[in-house]
């Protein structure tokens, strides 16, 4: 069994757990299994205080019935995003789109649980402004700057599968890890990660043509349309 849990600081805890009480078990996972779609990570074996990178399986010989229990740290290179909890609504355009912005399908007068797109960035349509508010566990609720008679602040929420769109939904169920997105930024470029807590799975914008869909789909550094920048 592997269990993880996000710490307050942007670290991960993961617990890989040997449920046999007869013999020694290797258990293990990726990072991709656990939702982190940075390059690496520093693990540190808080039993031992052993520590070494990850940059793909995570894993142990664990003893009977015995747990191993890593925390993981992003290297260098990447972090929390600067845009969590700034209180501010910002532009966000997906690599390779020519500028794009990630926006409401059909704009503010949209149906409650509309999909989302990718469309020509203008800076004073509503529907194109998100703000990241940080959750108590660690994790970042994303709310768009509507306020309608069907789009009041929805939440960005990822779907249950790879390759389906990522709609917004006002109400807010804090018990939702679909609901739930770790965000995450290049030192180096700027460019922003957005993975949904439910599923792992990433904002991606895989077509490039206006009112295309956003989906979330499985991490992959070499699809641009994984990377996000900002406009605003």
């Amino acid at each position: 069994m592997v269990l993880k849990r996000q710490l307050a600081d942007g670290d991960t805890a993961v617990l890989l757990v040997n449920q046999d009480p007869a013999g020694y078990r290797n258990v293990s996972t990726t990072l991709a299994e656990l939702g982190l779609t940075g390059p690496g990570y520093s693990a540190k074996d808080l039993w031992t205080g052993a520590t070494g990178n990850v940059t793909g399986a995570l894993g142990a010989q664990v003893e009977p019935h015995g747990v191993v229990l890593y925390r993981l740290k992003p290297l260098p290179g990447t972090g929390p995003a600067a845009v969590i909890g700034d209180g501010r609504y910002h532009g966000i355009s997906a690599g390779g789109t020519g500028g794009q912005a990630l926006e409401v399908q059909g704009t503010c007068s949209a149906p409650d649980g509309s999909p989302t797109d990718i469309n020509t960035w203008w800076s004073w349509h509503t529907s194109e402004q998100w703000n990241f508010a940080p959750n108590p566990d660690g994790t970042v609720r994303i709310t768009d700057n509507c306020y309608t008679d069907t789009q009041r602040h929805g939440t960005l929420t990822g779907a249950t599968a790879a390759g389906q769109p990522a709609r917004v939904r006002n109400a807010w169920d804090p018990a939702d890890p679909a609901q739930k997105w770790r965000v995450v930024q290049s030192t180096a470029t700027g460019a922003l990660t957005i993975t949904n807590v439910a599923t792992g799975l990433v904002l991606s914008a895989p077509q490039t043509a206006a009112t295309s869909p956003v989906v979330t789909g499985p991490p992959d550094g070499s699809l641009v349309g994984q990377s996000w920048s900002l406009l605003s």
